[in-house]
């Protein structure tokens, strides 16, 4: 892992989704450098009224990881409980409604 990953996005990323968060204002996008130096990256959104949506947190997955990281991803999916749908939540951002969301890069 001789490749430095930095909170900035490279050009050749690509957006492979964007999932609704477990609460109004939130959602997870899922990046991928792809290539023999590939990578995943998961961004952590959040909403505001000011800023529209922005990347929160950010974290990077190197492509020779992927494999073995995987299968304890779909462990720890069978091990957490799913939310469940009656439950209130809070009303904070633009709803999702299960639609990918476009998000578009702004100049600071």
């Amino acid at each position: 892992m001789s490749k430095t990953h930095t909170a900035a996005v490279s050009p050749t990323e690509e957006d492979l989704i964007v999932l609704p968060g477990p609460r109004p204002g939130t959602a997870m996008r899922v990046r991928i450098e792809p290539g023999v130096d590939g990578y995943v990256r998961l961004e952590h959104l959040a909403y505001s009224s000011g800023m529209g949506w922005y990347t929160q947190k950010s974290f990077t997955i190197p492509g020779e990881m992927l494999a073995a990281l995987v299968p304890q991803l779909r462990k720890a999916d069978c091990m957490i409980p799913k939310h469940r749908d009656d439950e209130p939540r809070l009303t904070i951002g633009p709803a999702l409604n299960n639609q990918p969301i476009r998000l578009q890069r702004r100049e600071a």
